[in-house]
């Protein structure tokens, strides 16, 4: 009886080791925004790098993590009229770790301007939709939330470049885990385990018979 025993704990162990690993996370993402020298409207809008990777681990379920992404900036001088229009922006995520899926998050971009005492006070700003969940292999559910960020701060106009840009940061937020699937030799070691219980149980009843 006890060996028995001993072959399920073996067992337990080992699914529950597989199952408690950290889980990789990794991919591309890229950035797609108001690009066009405002010739349709909107804050010009540069990102880098664009298109970028990601690389990170969670261990169990509600672990979360914060990565760099990418900076945002302008490269006007100064905000005109159409420079205020609600531009869309989206980062497009593909996923290669630990399955092959894909996700966007979305959101707006747009000039602002505010009098303070000395001046106007002009930026640009990006602000992102509601955080996104992917799905994934298994029933796995990643979030992802991207953060807001005003960039280009200048009075009576903005201050250009990358130097003077904002980053954009992603937390990434297990909400569910993919269901475990063990490993080759973990199979074996299981299947193995369940024939030598199969084979003690049998002798112990023929055992018991004789």
């Amino acid at each position: 009886m006890r060996k028995l025993l001993s072959l399920a704990a073996i067992a337990a162990a080992v699914c529950t080791a597989s199952a408690a690993n950290a889980t990789t996370f990794a991919g591309t993402f890229d950035v797609t925004a108001n690009q066009d020298a405002g010739l349709n409207g909107g804050l010009v809008i540069d990102a880098s790098p664009n298109p970028g990777s990601f690389n990170f681990n969670l261990n169990n379920v509600g672990s979360s993590t914060t990565v760099n992404l990418f900076t945002i900036w302008t490269s006007e001088t100064a905000l005109n009229s159409d420079d205020f229009a609600h531009k869309p922006i989206s980062v497009d995520f593909s996923f290669t770790q630990p399955t092959s899926f894909d996700g966007s998050v979305g959101g707006t971009t747009t000039g602002d301007s505010t009098f303070v005492l000395i001046g106007f006070l002009e930026n640009g700003s990006v602000n992102w939709n509601d955080p996104v969940n992917f799905s994934f292999g298994n029933g796995g559910v990643l979030q992802v939330n991207l953060n807001n960020a005003s960039f280009n701060t200048g009075f009576d106009a903005l201050d250009p470049g990358k130097s003077e840009g904002a980053q954009v940061k992603a937390t990434f937020k297990l909400i569910h885990a993919s269901a475990a699937v063990p490993e080759p030799a973990t199979w074996a070691m299981m299947i193995g385990g369940f024939g030598m219980t199969g084979a003690m149980l049998r002798r112990r009843r023929l055992v018991a018979a004789a």
